[in-house]
């Protein structure tokens, strides 16, 4: 199946036996694919990482630091801090894959409009969150 010029080819290397030979093909298509595009993956897949990794990580400093119970405030703003951290980095990659989208030919894939939701979902979500939390408090 070719989605705006791009092979669809994951199913290729999952169920395929022959892993090298998909895996060559996984690299041409990434090469064809346009930049902005594969950029607002790698930032979309960076802050995900990166902002789990940053509260798991914080969180095992304060219950190093603080052993039994006390007050969760401070866990509520890592996770605070991660939340609109993700949201940051997810709405970069969704402006970076809507210029990419913007750039395309009129007939426009409906996955290629589902894979920009995708990304830009957290965004959204971060959004209405720190609205809500601003708008009660």
């Amino acid at each position: 199946m070719i989605v705006d010029g791009e092979a669809n080819i994951l199913p290729n290397i999952i169920f395929n036996p022959d892993a090298p030979q998909a895996a060559r093909r996984l690299i041409r298509a990434l090469a064809a694919m346009s930049l902005s595009r594969f950029v607002s993956f790698a930032v979309f897949l960076l802050g995900l990482t990166a902002s789990f990794s940053w509260a798991w990580w914080q969180l095992s400093l304060f219950e190093r630091n603080n052993p039994g119970p006390g007050c969760g405030m401070p866990i509520l703003g890592i996770y605070g801090a991660a939340i609109l951290g993700l949201g940051i980095t997810s709405f970069l990659s969704a402006l970076l894959n809507a210029i990419s989208f913007i750039r395309l030919s009129k007939p426009r894939s409906r996955l290629r409009i589902l894979e920009l939701a995708v990304l830009a979902t957290p965004a959204v979500l971060t959004i209405l969150l720190f609205g809500v939390l601003l708008y009660v408090g």
